[in-house]
């Protein structure tokens, strides 16, 4: 147990909070698919959301309310996925779907206000906040499609008869990234109004928040960087 501890320890002090939560979101987006086919998941994709959660509860550690608040929201999401398994209610996987959407919303604001506050001093934890941060922005509308199409069956047409979880974290991404493979398509105004809205956010983070954090690691170098020596003893020629 001590050694496990030492090596978070030591990880978290390579990497960063943030780190730590972008590398639990990257598990979760890259092992999942391979795990089930139908997009609820097992044993496995729960261990998973439980790692998930735990990065983003300790990336707000010091912030008393808010880590709090996300004990409480991991809290709900985790009965309801260990209820899933026991019980067909058809009302557990939306409490499960919409307290992970809680928990993704409150770790992206968490995120950001982070940027905003640490924009002017670019850090490693800063960059791999602004990483999480993006990752978080197509989970979250991931979410969003989800409930979606639980309102509306026909607002998307995809490869198969019902989109699962998965399908719509696809869809997310490559709207966000502007990609547009056309294999899943928005088919209601609702549903193409927010795969517009999301592309926009996607370039607006890229351009904005992107290019300003650049700048100011700009800025830090050419301030670290040493004046130029002068020679008091030369004299140009006349």
């Amino acid at each position: 147990m001590s050694r496990l501890r030492a090596g978070f320890s030591g990880l978290q002090r390579q990497i960063g909070s943030f780190g730590l939560l972008t590398l639990a979101l990257l598990l979760m987006m890259l092992i999942r698919p391979f795990l089930d086919e139908d997009g609820e998941g097992g044993l496995l994709t729960d261990l998973l959301f439980l790692g998930t959660f735990l990065a983003g509860i300790y990336a707000v550690r010091r912030q008393r309310y808010n880590y709090r608040l996300a004990i409480g929201i991991a809290s709900v999401s985790l009965v309801g996925r260990v209820h899933l398994h026991l019980s067909d209610a058809e009302l557990i996987p939306i409490v499960v779907s919409l307290s992970s959407l809680l928990f993704l919303l409150h770790a992206l604001v968490n995120v950001a206000g982070y940027i905003w506050t640490e924009r002017r001093r670019v850090t490693h934890d800063v960059i791999f906040a602004a990483v999480c941060a993006y990752l978080l922005l197509g989970l979250v509308w991931a979410y969003v499609y989800e409930f979606l199409a639980m309102g509306m069956p026909d607002a998307f047409h995809g490869p198969v008869a019902t989109l699962n979880r998965d399908d719509f974290t696809y869809f997310s991404f490559v709207t966000l990234a502007t990609l547009g493979y056309g294999d899943i398509v928005p088919m209601s105004r609702p549903a193409r109004a927010l795969a517009v809205i999301e592309a926009v956010s996607g370039q607006l983070y890229l351009a904005i928040l992107i290019s300003r954090l650049v700048g100011a690691h700009v800025g830090q170098l050419q301030k670290a960087a040493p004046a130029p020596r002068t020679d008091p003893h030369r004299h140009d020629a006349p």
